[in-house]
């Protein structure tokens, strides 16, 4: 049986030991542990001026991806809704940008089937001899090549949208202070807010060209 779970992640805790171990193998309950509070190392201080900063980014962010008719946009997840760069808040930006990375990795999958699907076409159109009922082996080694190379990038792609998955909930949850996340967090969509200027430069370059 298989069940889905929504939780609301509002602080760390330090995992002391598990009191029933035998659980890991016969899986008839839940885990239970003993616990201890893991607070920040800046639960005294105020960052009310990076936190404003950090949302000004992720209003900008979303509005770019808008401006560049992105995919896969941050106000399409509904994660978005609950974000807020408080203390206990900015655990939902960590839901977000994984949600968002998901759905951009399924993006990049479907548009790499048909990139595919549309160079065999391109193919078969300017071969009339050839039939649509191909398999790979019956391409020529200069068509394959460039199948290959489509893959290749979309596995490329995939990888990094997946590692930027884990890496950024892994130091999230390593960070010892809210600072210290904030900054993460700002940097993150600094390096997002980058690779989408530069998208949009590409889009003037090719308007003006054409």
């Amino acid at each position: 049986v298989k069940y889905t779970c929504h939780h609301t992640v509002l602080e760390r805790v330090r995992i002391k030991h598990i009191l029933n171990p035998s659980e890991w193998f016969t899986r008839s309950t839940y885990l239970r542990v003993e616990t201890e509070p893991w607070p920040d190392s800046d639960d005294d201080r105020s960052l009310e001026d990076e936190e404003i900063d950090v949302m000004l980014q992720l209003g900008e962010l979303m509005d770019l991806q808008e401006e560049v008719a992105e995919a896969v946009v941050l106000r399409s997840q509904k994660a978005s809704l609950r974000v807020n760069a408080t203390r206990h808040g900015l655990w939902s930006f960590c839901e977000l940008w994984v949600s968002y990375l998901k759905a951009r990795q399924q993006s990049r999958h479907q548009s790499y089937k048909k990139e595919v699907q549309q160079f065999v076409q391109g193919y078969v159109r300017a071969n009339p001899g050839v039939t649509d009922m191909l398999t790979y082996s019956d391409l020529p080694e200069e068509v394959q090549r460039q199948l290959n190379d489509f893959r290749h990038r979309f596995q490329e792609d995939s990888f990094t949208l997946m590692m930027k998955q884990t890496v950024t909930s892994q130091l999230m949850m390593q960070s010892l202070s809210h600072a210290e996340r904030l900054s993460l967090v700002s940097k993150t969509l600094t390096e997002e807010t980058r690779r989408l200027l530069a998208q949009k430069a590409l889009q003037v370059v090719f308007k003006d060209s054409s």
